[in-house]
């Protein structure tokens, strides 16, 4: 009962349980069954907030997108200097938290997402994506105006050039990688990427 109080509404209470025992269980490994008492509601009460079982994981894929995006936005207020730094540190604590995670939970959300590529709410993903890299591309111009990098036409591009090439950094890429050759791997690439907007005269 304790549990409940802690959220907003049923709807976030049924996506937080959800999400617990699908990294737990998988998605496979978990019924409807169990999520309903788990949040000790009725199965029938958790068909009125979802369809099925694939709308409430596209539920928790969704709340995993927005809860970046705002660690992104937080990241942005409080950066007042050195934007570019700030952005490498960002992409690489991003990169080792989907190692840590997928390396010590098989069913993490990022694995969810790598292996559901085509769920129904892709386009709202998507959309959170966008809006990920425009944010990005808030700091590239910062860092432009800073002059820490060279000025571009289209820091948006930039931003989504950047998360494109770092895509070898995420599931399904990363198993079976020791963490400190991961890790090293990852500063350097976003280190090249990065050290590359400061010496293009084209971008």
């Amino acid at each position: 009962m304790g549990r409940k109080k802690k959220f907003e509404n049923r709807f976030e209470v049924v996506v937080e349980t959800a999400s617990r025992l699908f990294l737990q269980n998988g998605f496979e490994g978990t019924t409807m069954d169990d999520i309903a008492k788990a949040c000790d509601l009725g199965k029938a009460t958790i068909y009125a907030e979802f369809e099925s079982k694939e709308d409430l994981m596209q539920a928790v894929i969704v709340r995993h997108v927005q809860n970046n995006i705002a660690k992104l936005k937080a990241k942005v207020n409080e950066t007042q200097e050195n934007y570019l730094e700030a952005l490498h540190e960002i992409l690489f604590d991003r990169v080792m938290g989907i190692y840590d995670r997928v390396t010590k939970h098989f069913y993490s959300v990022e694995v969810l997402m790598a292996a559901r590529a085509g769920f129904k709410n892709k386009a709202r993903v998507r959309q959170h994506r966008e809006e990920e890299a425009r944010i990005m591309a808030n700091f590239l111009e910062r860092a432009a105006l800073n002059g820490e990098i060279v000025p571009s036409s289209n820091y948006f591009r930039l931003a989504k050039l950047i998360r494109k090439g770092l895509a070898g950094l995420y599931p399904p890429h990363i198993f079976d990688i020791p963490r400190e050759e991961f890790e090293a791997d990852a500063k350097d690439i976003i280190h090249l990427y990065l050290l590359g907007l400061t010496v293009e005269k084209n971008a």
